[in-house]
């Protein structure tokens, strides 16, 4: 099983610069998060779908659009134990997107995302000519803490040695 899990905590006193800072930082996340998204999308194949098909919701949650267009039908995999479709993507995920949208005033940014596809998702199960999902999710973790540091550096400067970063 693959996760990815990101989490920072921030404590501030005074209300007025923690409103502006959890809206700001929140906003940060949540960009960063799309970036990580739209990073893991360049390199998911699609056959049946079901691969790609297990970023869509939270595509849809993040406004991202993920475009599946199949070019196998679908087939029952004995590896999976379920046939191979876009339907079975989207129920062999689930993420957890904690800013300050969902929670307000916490301080705490939080992102997680589990799958459950072996095809793609593990190296050694996956022998098609694209990039295998665990280098892919490497790089779209890089891709993660890159966007958010650029970010925070432009929109918050002089706070990055404030940051840190639980994994």
């Amino acid at each position: 099983m693959l996760s990815f899990n990101a989490q920072l905590d921030l404590v501030f006193e005074d209300v007025n610069f923690t409103k502006t800072m959890d809206r700001v930082l929140g906003q940060i996340f949540r960009e960063s998060v799309r970036d990580w998204l739209r990073e893991l999308l360049l390199h998911v194949p699609v056959e049946t779908g079901m691969a790609k098909a297990a970023l869509q919701p939270l595509g849809r949650f993040l406004r991202v659009a993920v475009d599946i267009k199949p070019t196998r039908a679908p087939y029952y995999s004995k590896l999976e134990g379920m046939m191979q479709n876009i339907q079975s993507g989207t129920e062999m995920q689930l993420f957890e997107l904690v800013d300050n949208k969902t929670n307000p005033m916490t301080l705490v940014y939080s992102f997680t995302f589990i799958l459950d596809i072996w095809h793609y998702w593990h190296r050694r199960y996956y022998n098609g000519k694209h990039l295998p999902g665990e280098d892919a999710w490497q790089l779209a973790e890089a891709a993660f803490y890159q966007a958010f540091m650029d970010r925070a550096a432009r929109r918050l400067p002089g706070l990055d040695g404030f940051l840190v970063w639980r994994k």
